[in-house]
């Protein structure tokens, strides 16, 4: 992780069923930022926000290094063109 901001909005209870959701925000080469939501099930209350950076290292040097193109379904990001692809090969298509 590179940074995250949380907010404790709601406490969960001992059995309380919770939902995880993350909705991707951004990918740059070697990191991407997505936000989080906990909420409780049974009334859709949203007990816990957050919004994460995320940084791709070297297991060897802890540098940074590119995300894998297929580490994450293209459609969690979009926006993101598979590397080595420019917009006169994608009009071509």
């Amino acid at each position: 992780m590179r940074d995250i901001a949380i907010e404790f909005l709601l406490p969960a209870r001992l059995d309380d069923e919770l939902d995880v959701e993350l909705i991707a925000a951004s990918r740059r080469s070697a990191s991407m930022t997505f936000s989080q939501r906990i909420l409780r099930r049974v009334d859709g209350a949203v007990l816990t926000t957050a919004r994460v950076r995320a940084a791709c290292v070297a297991a060897a040097d802890f540098r940074p290094c590119r995300i894998p193109d297929d580490l994450f379904p293209q459609q969690m990001f979009p926006e993101k063109k598979p590397m080595g692809h420019t917009d006169m090969e994608n009009a071509n298509q």
